[in-house]
């Protein structure tokens, strides 16, 4: 666990490493943890012909909610990256209840390090929930270096809708497109986050973390403070992105350039 940095703490709303052991426990009832497969299935499925996909890599997969389920509609080799070797022991575990277990790998890695061997991916799917890649801008170069010629990019991202509650400091949406903009990058479709939807979602999540969190404090008293930062920092933000922010999920490829 040394290799994890701030950046990837921060994609855990982590403000304390001693909270890391506990999160697999803590999420333990949670699968797609803050993505939304459908959207991800839907853009592809009405942009990308089936035989155009054959390699994909998902940074940052968790527990492979997405991988898994792009997998049960496409036919593709898939390799799903995370940091938190628990997460990736779980997806393998789900993989083995697919029937398409035998195309999909998933490894404990670091997903700036793992392009140096691995890359030329028709698809890469990448959630920027923290900066550990950098601005939108910068990322989307990082991210580049796993595509393929003719390769998308799936990228699910979020702005700020409200400058007086912007804890995150997250661009408001002229800045964010500006972010896009100044890539080499150019969206292809989109789908923007149905509130009810996140909503309800974050309420099963929060119910389910709260149980977790309770748990806990009974078999580590000490850690009360703790865990009940952990939480109310989960409360916080499901607020701010149900109210004072706009998640989606894009499609991008490369911008075609005039010879």
């Amino acid at each position: 666990m040394n290799e994890m940095t701030d950046d990837f703490l921060d994609s855990l709303d982590l403000d304390d490493s001693a909270m890391i052991p506990f999160i697999p426990k803590i999420l333990e009832d949670l699968w797609e943890l803050g993505s939304m497969g459908d959207y991800v299935t839907e853009l592809v499925e009405r942009n990308i012909p089936h035989d155009k996909l054959k390699k994909v890599i998902d940074l940052g997969c968790g527990k492979g909610a997405i991988l898994i389920q792009l997998s049960e509609n496409f036919k593709f080799q898939g390799i799903g990256i995370d940091l938190m070797p628990e997460f990736i022991d779980e997806a393998k575990t789900y993989t083995t209840q697919s029937i398409y277990s035998k195309n999909l790998q998933f490894e404990t890695a670091d997903i700036k390090k793992f392009v140096n061997n691995h890359n030329n991916f028709d698809l890469v799917i990448y959630a920027h929930d923290s900066d550990i890649y950098g601005d939108i801008t910068q990322s989307l170069v990082e991210l580049e270096r796993y595509m393929s010629n003719q390769g998308w990019l799936i990228f699910e991202a979020i702005y700020s809708t409200n400058s007086e509650n912007n804890p995150d400091d997250l661009p408001n949406e002229i800045e964010f497109a500006k972010q896009i903009k100044a890539s080499d990058f150019e969206i292809v479709d989109q789908i923007i986050w149905d509130n009810k939807k996140l909503r309800d979602i974050n309420q099963s999540n929060t119910t389910s973390i709260r149980k977790q969190i309770k748990g806990l404090i009974e078999s580590n008293p000490d850690k009360k403070q703790m865990f009940n930062t952990y939480l109310e920092n989960q409360i916080k933000e499901c607020d701010q992105l149900e109210n004072d922010a706009q998640c989606l999920t894009m499609l991008l490829k490369r911008k075609t350039r005039n010879l």
